[in-house]
């Protein structure tokens, strides 16, 4: 066992249970009141308690998946996954429904305990498929193309997972910097069909404001015969960074499929393959590039 706080001098402690003493006594023990529902694989799950606990030790915290206690401090205690960890950020299990977290015998500091409480919660799937180690012939995978991209959105019309396109799907990333000498990941990109007329929400949060992210919306591929404004194959038409936006870091935007269109297909009704990007804020130097987890959330409404 590995106590987290050190014991209190003999003298101190008597002083303090004779303060104690003068006043009401408190036979309640801690209450936890956090409720978590759905999270990041690569959050920090903190469990608030209603009051500060004392004599805590690790031990006193399981689940049915592997975590690892980081801290305890006051009323709070500090939980990151412990199945692995992706560019050196510790990951809960993807994509698990109603894990829970075991909370024995937590104390205050009038010795009443409560023999268990419980919380539960769920993780967002994990849609990143860099490799954060080079393969044996020295190459790093990347989906910074759009042959590379992740498919979130697939020709039937649904999300991957069969997700209803009006109900919008949430999916995490990181993005890794400079985790190889030899690999950079500094952007991701993930694909959805989309048609002329549609609209695209799309909200985009960091895990921290300090490593600030920039989404952007291209495509679609330019065919043969395309308007004289279509310069390029997947331009890029949308762009919305989060360090020059005055209130929130989060991106929060709604996009409407317009003329654009007509860049691939002479049918305005086809779909075609857009690509929505996370990358870092143009306004990060390379070396304040620092691995950043994400939060992405897309719906798409139909015309």
């Amino acid at each position: 066992m590995r106590p987290f706080k050190h014991l209190l001098p003999a003298a101190l402690s008597f002083s303090l249970f004779g303060l104690a003493a003068c006043g009401s006594v408190d036979h309640d023990p801690p209450r936890l009141e956090t409720v978590f529902g759905s999270v990041s694989p690569m959050d920090t799950l903190i469990a608030y308690f209603d009051k500060s606990i004392d004599d805590f030790d690790e031990e006193q915290v399981t689940s049915n998946v592997k975590i690892r206690v980081v801290k305890q401090k006051g009323s709070k205690i500090y939980i990151v996954g412990a199945v692995d960890t992706v560019a050196g950020i510790p990951r809960l299990m993807p994509s698990s429904d109603y894990d829970t977290l075991r909370f024995i015998n937590i104390e205050d500091d009038d010795g009443n305990k409560e023999k268990l409480q419980t919380v539960t919660f769920s993780t967002y799937p994990y849609l990143d498929s860099d490799e954060y180690e080079t393969n044996e012939a020295g190459n790093c995978r990347s989906n910074s193309k759009p042959k590379d991209a992740e498919v979130l959105m697939d020709s039937s019309l649904k999300f991957y997972d069969g997700s209803k396109l009006t109900k919008g799907i949430t999916v995490t990333g990181i993005l890794g910097g400079q985790y190889n000498k030899n690999c950079r990941d500094d952007e991701d990109l993930f694909k959805v069909y989309l048609k002329k007329r549609d609209t695209l929400s799309i909200q985009l949060a960091g895990l921290t404001d300090s490593i600030p992210l920039e989404l952007a919306v291209l495509g679609p591929a330019k065919i043969d015969g395309a308007p004289a404004e279509c310069i390029y194959d997947n331009d890029e038409f949308v762009s919305v960074d989060a360090a020059k936006r005055k209130k929130t870091v989060v991106i929060d935007t709604t996009i409407g499929i317009g003329d654009i269109h007509e860049c691939g297909t002479n049918t305005v009704t086809d779909y075609l393959p857009y690509y929505i990007v996370v990358r870092y804020s143009e306004t990060l130097p390379t070396k304040g590039q620092l691995p950043q987890p994400y939060k992405l959330t897309v719906t798409v409404d139909q015309k």
